[in-house]
């Protein structure tokens, strides 16, 4: 929604002027944001397929924590009560 709100008219007022001003000017907006538009959804699929990759090892880890904690022999629990009684 924002795209049709903001970014659309902006990119239009800013065009005719250029165009007005000088024509060729006009084409600087598409060779401009075409390539930082490809970035960013290149960008977003590169992170989706890290988190796909992550997110079952993050799982386990947090379940393994879960354990630990029911049992109490989790190191990184010791280590953090150590730290909190530094503080």
């Amino acid at each position: 929604m924002d795209i049709l709100t903001l970014y659309l008219p902006y990119f239009l007022i800013y065009g005719v002027y250029l165009y007005r001003r000088r024509p060729v000017l006009a084409l600087a907006i598409p060779l401009i944001f075409v390539p930082k538009i490809l970035a960013q959804v290149i960008k977003s699929r590169m992170y989706l397929d890290l988190e796909e990759k992550t997110a079952p090892l993050i799982r386990k880890e947090e379940g393994i924590c879960v354990l630990c904690r029911r049992t109490g022999l989790c190191e990184r629990n010791a280590a953090a009560e150590y730290r909190w009684h530094l503080y």
